[in-house]
């Protein structure tokens, strides 16, 4: 990867069903750096696909980020703001055991699924979304075996409690006070 690409936070690879290797890398702030006023639509997304079937020569296949994206764009990269951490970036980025979706924690602006059937040309799928006044911080995601559900967690430098729910168990299951790196959600 040539420098002009930023640097990557965190990735995951994965085998399309065609046989190729994909790295998907999470550059947090790319398309902030790289895009231009006033629609600021034109930069290089946070997310980099990447063949790297022949890691001697690794090829740059796609990128993508909220700001591209007609169904997100400004106004939600600018909406979302919220907590002490305020910002729109990947944070990091999972491939579901297919090789066909992407799981993106987007910060601020939540969970994106993408289809990355085609990695030459991601196509939005969908976004897990924070309600009004939650902090945010989409963090890690990963996809269940059976891959019907999805395990996220936010990153949360002043909680005031971490609650565990789940579909599973009836009610509220436990509370912690203090400190918490990755508290759970339930997205499925």
């Amino acid at each position: 990867m040539e420098a002009e690409h930023g640097h990557v936070h965190e990735f995951d690879l994965t085998r399309t069903p065609d046989g190729r290797t994909l790295a998907l890398l999470a550059s947090p702030d790319l398309e902030a750096t790289t895009a231009n006023p006033p629609l600021f639509n034109d930069g290089i997304g946070d997310l980099l696909i990447v063949d790297i079937t022949n890691p001697s020569n690794p090829t740059l296949l796609s990128h993508w980020g909220v700001l591209h994206e007609l169904a997100l764009g400004l106004d939600v990269y600018l909406g979302v703001l919220a907590g002490g951490d305020a910002r729109t970036l990947d944070h990091s980025v999972r491939a579901n055991k297919d090789g066909t979706l992407a799981y993106v924690s987007y910060w601020d602006a939540g969970y994106i699924i993408l289809d990355i059937s085609d990695p030459s040309d991601p196509v939005f799928v969908g976004r897990a979304a924070y309600m009004p006044g939650e902090e945010g911080n989409a963090h890690s995601v990963d996809e269940s075996p059976n891959g019907q559900f999805l395990a996220a967690a936010d990153e949360d430098f002043s909680p005031f409690e971490l609650r565990f729910s789940s579909s599973a168990f009836p009610g509220f299951q436990g509370c912690v006070r203090g400190h918490v790196h990755g508290s759970d959600r339930h997205l499925g």
